[in-house]
């Protein structure tokens, strides 16, 4: 049967009770969302693009027939007019080319007569999609469409198939009614607005939106209307996860991904070859996305290295499995963020970090002096540093050197001698230095290499806040004896902490 686009302009008009235009017809959406924000959705991006709006075929708000917009086409006594979607009532145009149809009295009044899924989609020029069916799905699609309510179970049982291949499908819901679910984004222009009023519980009077503000949406549905393309649909809502391993599959359908969906590839994909091409693209999101992505290979990695755009490589060098000879070459970046990136992953080494030892910008030398593995030479070199953070780092390092720690005990900033005072590897002169000096009690009192000689004489010289504060400790050299002196001590909060800590040493007390 050949449908005349007049007969098709003719049942539409009796479908929808209302003005159409071609096959543009209106539907209503309830919504959460504020007119302001809900209009964000459909006003963004390119107009030319695919994939212009904010709201994403994968991304819809319901899923039980695949996620897309879901709507009604007259007014009903089910859950949207009732407000149960939320307080905002949306009218919206919609160019119905491209629908499958599983009402039988909608379907009888678009097509003339009762016809199948599988029928209706080689009237719409979908034939050949039907050689991607199952066997199962192929049975479903079979059945003609049935009455009001009893369509919604075949509108289910096909729509996983029909997602991504027509731009929406038609049938009679068990909770809203007359649906027409929409997956494509394109070919939607929000008209007007209502909120709900709670004391008549109906809808105020609509709020039209002026050209101006639906410029993008009029423009986009208008081209969208006159391509009648329902092939850009299925590329919107394509299968990610099968594209990351299959690689025929990839091959197939390479050149009709718009660049969002090979970011989201990219981002997944585990096959090299696919990973390999993807490194290729013009689009520097997508080279970063490969770069970050730990399924890519040695080969992938190295051609990565020497991309053009900073973001790639700063991607590469945060890569968990990046090869330690490309994390070096990196080290030595020109931009400074690729060369942080190689200093925040956790695999780089001594060899590496000694790259560093020249490094002119002060964030990247902060974090270098905060690796465990970072070499005594960048360690020296450091320690000249005029960040006096960078030098305060350098004296409680792990690796620093008894010679080195001398010098940083003379240092003019007290930030970085009390460093010293707390750290193990301090040399015992250096330490008697800071006890006779009476300066850095408390960050001596820390040190697991202070002896309890030393204590004694931090106890004569110290406050009452410090001497509670020996009492308190559990350093090895806070001993029994230290505790009896404190117990004789003037202050009855040293004697009672003193009295305390002797309890809980003998395991009488927690």
């Amino acid at each position: 049967m050949q449908i005349l686009e007049s007969q098709l302009r003719q049942h539409v008009r009796l479908l929808l009770k209302e003005e159409v235009y071609g096959t543009i017809a209106t539907v209503y959406h309830g919504s959460r969302q504020p007119p302001k924000e809900f209009l964000k959705v459909f006003e963004t991006g390119d107009a030319s693009s695919y994939a212009s709006t904010g709201w994403k075929p994968g991304k819809g708000v319901g899923s039980m027939y695949g996620h897309g917009l879901y709507s009604v086409w007259m007014k009903t006594d089910h859950q949207t007019f009732r407000g149960e979607y939320g307080k905002w009532l949306y009218k919206l145009k919609v160019n119905l080319h491209g629908f499958i149809i599983f009402d039988e009295a909608v379907c009888k009044k678009v097509y003339g007569k009762s016809i199948t899924p599988l029928e209706q989609m080689k009237l719409i020029g979908k034939e050949r999609e039907l050689k991607n069916a199952s066997q199962e799905e192929l049975e479903a699609l079979s059945n003609l469409p049935v009455a009001n309510q009893r369509s919604a179970n075949l509108a289910q049982d096909s729509s996983n198939f029909l997602k991504g291949r027509v731009n929406g499908i038609v049938f009679f819901g068990w909770n809203d009614g007359p649906v027409v679910l929409i997956y494509d984004p394109d070919i939607v222009t929000p008209i007007a607005w209502s909120n709900f009023n709670q004391e008549s519980r109906e809808f105020n009077e609509w709020r039209n939106w002026n050209a101006s503000e639906i410029k993008q949406s009029l423009n986009r549905a208008s081209n969208a209307g006159m391509q009648a393309n329902t092939t850009r649909l299925q590329f919107k809502s394509i299968n990610i996860e099968r594209l990351a391993t299959d690689e025929v599959f990839f091959n197939r359908v390479y050149n009709k991904l718009d660049d969002s969906q090979k970011i989201e590839l990219a981002k997944k994909a585990m096959n090299e070859n696919i990973l390999m091409k993807l490194s290729d693209e013009p689009l520097p999101e997508i080279r970063a996305a490969v770069a970050l992505n730990q399924n890519s290979l040695y080969g992938t990695k190295l051609k990565l290295s020497n991309d053009e755009d900073p973001k790639v490589r700063e991607n590469l060098a945060r890569n968990p499995k990046i090869e330690l000879k490309l994390l070096a070459i990196l080290a030595s970046d020109s931009i400074a963020d690729v060369r942080l990136s190689v200093v925040y992953n956790k695999k780089v080494n001594t060899k590496i970090l000694s790259k560093f030892i020249n490094e002119p910008i002060d964030n990247i030398r902060w974090l270098v002096s905060t690796k465990e593995k970072t070499p005594l030479e960048v360690l020296e070199a450091f320690s000249n540093d005029e960040n006096v953070i960078i030098r305060s780092n350098i004296a409680g390092h792990e690796n620093v050197s008894p010679e080195l720690l001398r010098k940083l005990s003379e240092d003019p900033a007290s930030d970085v001698r009390i460093k010293v005072a707390q750290n193990k590897l301090t040399p015992t002169d250096i330490l008697w230095k800071y006890v006779e000096s009476n300066r850095f009690n408390y960050a001596l009192l820390v040190n697991p290499s202070l002896t309890t000689e030393m204590v004694m004489k931090l106890i004569k010289s110290g406050n009452d806040e410090f001497k509670e504060e020996v009492a308190r400790s559990k350093s090895d050299a806070v001993t029994i004896d230290v505790l009896n002196i404190l117990l004789n001590d003037v202050s009855s909060y040293v004697r009672k902490t003193a009295y305390r800590r002797i309890r809980q040493i003998k395991g009488l007390e927690d």
